[in-house]
C-alpha cells in the first residue's frame, strides 16, 4: 500500500457571530478556503457552535461544506 501526503492550507473568514443571552453558548459562521497543492482553491461555508465550560470556550460542533 502506498501513502499519499498532501500539503493543504485551510483558512476561514468570519462573517458573523452570536452569543446567547446567558453567555454560555455562541456560534459563528463564514467562508472557508482550502488551498490545494496544485494552486487551486476550494471555497465553502462553515459554522461553529461554542459552549463555555469552566470559563473557557470549547467547540461543540464544527460544520464545513
Amino acid at each position: 500500500m502506498t501513502s499519499l501526503r498532501l500539503s493543504l492550507l485551510y483558512a476561514w473568514e468570519s462573517i458573523g457571530a452570536v452569543v446567547s443571552p446567558s453567555g454560555d453558548m455562541a456560534y459563528d459562521w463564514g467562508r472557508s478556503y482550502v488551498h490545494m497543492p496544485d494552486g487551486s482553491t476550494l471555497e465553502g461555508k462553515y459554522m461553529v457552535v461554542w459552549v463555555k465550560e469552566d470559563g473557557a470556550w470549547k467547540v461543540a460542533v464544527d460544520m464545513v461544506n
